[in-house]
């Protein structure tokens, strides 16, 4: 059995994925941290590039791959519900559904074709047709939130970002679940 179907049996939708990747990668580097820790501790012979450092800079440099850890996780999870939403889009495009959400996807379609924005198009057509305005609203706007987030990470952090909250992996997995439950999206990773 390949590994395709591996996952295709587990039947997790892509940010379950990301979030048990997040969740095994941090346990790793943390258990790796304790490791040269006490190697250092009990005097053992430790890895080249770690001879030389203090303690405190050997706890900077983990601290580090926590630290970019949290911002991969957070721009994948950002990433593949924009490629849900936009999955979603191209389906409801080509099944010609009469829900007013489908009906405004194919006059957009008709517009822009496969260049629509995810703001300004994709999700306010959501906001704006969803048979649940009240209860999907909020879930939009904290997911467009976190977009900003997305927007500085790809753009190479080469500024100071006004995110207008503080964004972790754990939030930003809340946001995305959130955001594709309440639309009722769920995707497997193939």
């Amino acid at each position: 059995m390949d590994k395709k179907e591996d996952y295709l049996k587990l039947n997790l939708s892509i940010i379950d994925i990301i979030w048990n990747w997040h969740q095994i990668t941090e346990k790793s580097i943390n258990e790796y941290k304790k490791f040269i820790i006490s190697l250092i501790i009990n005097r053992d012979p430790i890895p080249e590039f770690f001879i030389g450092k203090s303690v405190s800079e050997i706890y900077e440099y983990f601290e580090f791959h926590l630290s970019e850890l949290e911002y991969l996780t957070c721009f994948n999870l950002l990433s593949s519900v924009e490629g849900v939403l936009r999955i979603e889009y191209q389906k409801r495009v080509n099944k010609k559904d009469k829900d007013p959400i489908s009906r405004q996807f194919r006059k957009i379609y008709k517009q822009r074709k496969n260049n629509v924005r995810l703001k300004d198009d994709l999700l306010n057509i959501w906001l704006k047709y969803s048979p649940d305005i009240l209860s999907v609203s909020g879930v939009i706007n904290n997911f467009k939130g976190a977009l900003n987030l997305r927007h500085w990470i790809a753009h190479g952090r080469c500024w100071h970002p006004k995110l207008g909250g503080q964004y972790d992996a754990i939030t930003v997995y809340n946001i995305a679940y959130n955001l594709l439950t309440k639309l009722n999206l769920k995707y497997n990773i193939i």
